[in-house]
């Protein structure tokens, strides 16, 4: 009965709920989608295979790739987490990267370390070159990558919402993004615990920021025109507008200050 009616939804009523966000084309099947975005956006391959070479569009993608072709080989096995490795070179990678936190390419400009030359790279070129080579024919926001771009105008121009809450209609554009929603907002989950103070976030990426803001005390974003430091490029932002502009857009409904 199942069989029977995934193909109703599929050939006589076309469901498509599966829709590629680089290009907004929409599938029948997840698989059918990663399929696609691996073909259609090759060009946008960041996702490169270790044991083998062959590239991805997407990381969950190259993970199944690993998972299918390269699992028999997986015969080196680290200690301390358990996870496995088809050659020792890469588990000693993983070793010096994930567990002993080696990063051994770091920038000149800021000091800040990586644990790959491409990730150094591609960090001189966005933060400190501020490369943004592609930009929207519409609004004239440029983006560093090609897929950002895309992302960009079907989310904000085309305004695709795909993912829509159960519990409170607040549609989205990725389903992930929908999750973390949910998770944060009507679950109340906070599964990214700060090791220095115990505060929990539901994003590892607020995580991440909170701990270099807070514990690591890195200010990145030098405001030109009074020197002044800041974490986030946002509030060094925020800050030029205020300060030196003299914006007040957030004013306090209390006393008036801006």
């Amino acid at each position: 009965m199942r069989y029977v009616r995934n193909h109703i939804n599929h050939v006589h009523k076309k469901l498509r709920d599966f829709v590629c966000n680089l290009c907004g084309k929409a599938f029948a099947r997840m698989s059918n989608m990663n399929r696609h975005i691996d073909i259609a956006h090759k060009e946008l391959r960041d996702f490169v295979c270790d044991l083998c070479g062959k590239s991805f569009a997407q990381r969950a993608t190259l993970n199944t790739h690993v998972d299918v072709v390269h699992k028999e080989l997986r015969d080196f096995v680290c200690d301390l987490c358990g996870k496995a490795f088809a050659l020792r070179t890469t588990l000693n990678m993983h070793i010096d990267v994930i567990h002993k936190e080696r990063r051994d390419f770091v920038c000149e400009l800021c000091g800040k370390a990586f644990a790959w030359r491409t990730n150094l790279n591609r960090h001189i070129d966005f933060v400190h070159k501020e490369l943004r080579p592609f930009a929207c024919e519409t609004c004239g926001l440029a983006f560093f990558l090609k897929r950002s771009l895309k992302e960009h105008i079907y989310i904000v121009h085309q305004n695709l919402r795909d993912f829509v809450c159960g519990v409170c209609g607040q549609a989205f554009a990725r389903k992930s993004t929908m999750n973390t929603h949910i998770n944060s907002i009507h679950k109340g989950r906070r599964d990214f615990m700060c090791e220095s103070c115990g505060k929990a976030f539901a994003r590892k990426a607020l995580m991440n920021r909170h701990i270099d803001a807070v514990h690591k005390g890195r200010r990145d974003f030098i405001c030109e025109s009074c020197g002044k430091a800041f974490s986030r490029k946002a509030v060094m932002n925020r800050h030029i507008d205020a300060v030196h502009k003299g914006r007040r857009d957030f004013i306090c409904e209390s006393c008036g200050k801006a």
